[in-house]
């Protein structure tokens, strides 16, 4: 389920009939993107340096959960935070995943939103006239790991859907191991080899010896979105699945100069980081020629994906 925590002053709202999630976007001047790592802000919707400016009003404070033995306690506004305005109400909504709660706006009431459970998406579109950013969208993607404070003033349109969770899936135990190379240091090393003499004909094992566990993959993935490590899951192990990938490169240390320069716990965090700001490639991916494969290896995956258009 979704969690989501409103507070604001008096209620006077306004609905927009007849208009869909999609039509707001198809209407809009610019479609955003989701284009960082954590989701704070999006790149095209939200962040100056992208050309689309956050709507005049929009404010966003990142939030800092203070972890201990027995959890973790996070403060949602304060009084003397500059967001806080005056004392209105407090209330929770709960969304079932892929829920959409409908366009609209307040008249009044300046709306903050906190997602203490599960993942939102939060778009907002500005329709006032005379306001400087009229027509610009932004989109944010709040939730357990990323605690963001969004503050939306009055007349500013709004509305959010309930992103499905689904955890980083691991084979089996996750114990199997692999050794990791970086691209460019698979490419450095060909090149070695290539303009090595003597060596025509031969065959080389390219390695770097840095080997981890799938799971060990996997918490460098959470680790490096800043998500709880509770996210990782199991699938079933597949028949006969190699328990290690490794390789002896000590022929062709021996043949040239070459030594890997990037460690995978250095460079991880720039892959993940990639995948972060490319998510309309890898989300074609998923939901189109690869669709089946994931279906079958990767239950609740598809669904998770597809929610976040």
């Amino acid at each position: 389920m979704q969690s989501t925590c409103h507070g604001g002053g008096r209620q006077s709202s306004g609905a927009l009939a007849r208009t869909s999630w999609s039509g707001i976007r198809a209407s809009s001047p610019r479609s955003p993107r989701w284009n960082s790592g954590r989701g704070r802000l999006l790149l095209g919707g939200g962040h100056p340096a992208a050309g689309v400016p956050m709507i005049d009003g929009v404010k966003v404070r990142p939030l800092k959960p203070i972890h201990d033995e027995r959890g973790y306690l996070m403060e949602m506004l304060r009084s003397d935070w500059p967001e806080f305005s005056k004392f209105g109400q407090v209330y929770v909504t709960i969304a079932y995943p892929n829920v959409v709660k409908g366009w609209h706006y307040h008249k009044v009431q300046t709306d903050n939103f906190v997602v203490v459970k599960g993942a939102a998406k939060v778009v907002c579109y500005d329709n006032r006239s005379g306001s400087k950013t009229k027509g610009e969208v932004n989109e944010f993607f709040p939730g357990e790991g990323n605690p963001i404070l969004i503050q939306i003033p009055p007349f500013v349109v709004h509305g959010f859907k309930a992103i499905a969770g689904v955890k980083l899936p691991v084979y089996g135990t996750g114990r199997n191991r692999r050794e990791w190379i970086h691209a460019e240091d698979h490419g450095s090393a060909l090149f070695a080899l290539l303009t090595r003499r003597g060596v025509e004909g031969e065959t080389f094992n390219i390695g770097t010896g840095e080997r981890r566990s799938t799971l060990d993959v996997a918490a460098g993935v959470v680790d490096a979105l800043d998500k709880p490590r509770t996210l990782i899951g199991r699938v079933a192990d597949r028949p006969g699945h190699v328990a290690s990938h490794a390789v002896d490169s000590g022929k062709l240390r021996r043949a040239t100069a070459w030594r890997p320069r990037r460690s995978f716990d250095r460079e991880l965090p720039k892959v993940v980081a990639w995948y972060a700001e490319h998510v309309p490639w890898w989300r074609a991916t998923i939901l189109g020629s690869a669709r089946a494969y994931f279906v079958e290896r990767y239950p609740g995956l598809v669904p998770a994906v597809a929610s976040m258009e």
